[in-house]
């Protein structure tokens, strides 16, 4: 999958690093995690699928968290496009999409989502959980995905018109860390039953 080409990567220059046992078709099922343009095009070069974190980094000056992470998928397909000459598998992007179906729900997203615009990664940590290196006082070009929070519908209209990830092919929840498996379990039964119909999912699809 990758051949060694420098120091630091646990093998010598020149080393064929490989999977084993072999899996077919594994190359498909791997999504590389991007945080960057950069990341995103190198993912394409080496034919690997791609996922876009909650964490970026390299953005223009003024630019949104929404509107780099639209412009690494764009960059991501057309790299892949130009490198393989077919069209790219689904992109994924992991997102925090919290509807409150009662108030006291929405009280605790709205809650969660000023821990981790004031904590940033350092939000909402679970009992044991490492300190993270990311703090929210970020470096110059360095962003946090926002938090999708309030009613359902207007979730739904904030997500509809996200660019990001109206871009993206598939989604990946970003749970809170700190949530119980209940209240997890309950967020995901009100994503399902109100905001995801509107994203084009249903039962079983």
């Amino acid at each position: 999958m990758h051949i060694v080409d420098g120091p630091g990567q646990g093998a010598p220059e020149g080393t064929e690093l490989k999977v084993t046992p072999h899996s077919p078709g594994l190359l498909s099922r791997i999504r590389q995690g991007a945080a960057s343009v950069g990341s995103a095009r190198r993912a394409a070069e080496l034919g690997i699928g791609l996922i876009v974190g909650t964490v970026l980094h390299d953005l223009a000056e003024g630019e949104t968290f929404s509107t780099y992470q639209a412009r690494i998928i764009t960059e991501y397909r057309t790299t892949w496009r130009a490198k393989h000459s077919t069209e790219p598998p689904r992109v994924a992007v992991a997102a925090s999409i919290l509807p409150g179906t009662t108030a006291e729900l929405r009280d605790a997203y709205a809650a969660y989502d000023h821990e981790r615009r004031t904590k940033g990664m350092a939000a909402s940590r679970p009992t044991g959980a490492l300190t993270p290196v990311i703090t929210a006082d970020l470096p110059a070009g360095m962003r946090i995905s926002p938090v999708f929070h309030g009613t359902p519908d207007q979730v739904t209209e904030a997500v509809l018109a996200d660019p990001g990830l109206t871009e993206a092919d598939d989604l990946v929840l970003f749970l809170p860390p700190a949530f119980t498996l209940p209240e997890n379990a309950r967020l995901l039964a009100d994503l399902a039953n109100t905001v995801a119909p509107a994203l084009g999912w249903s039962p079983g699809a």
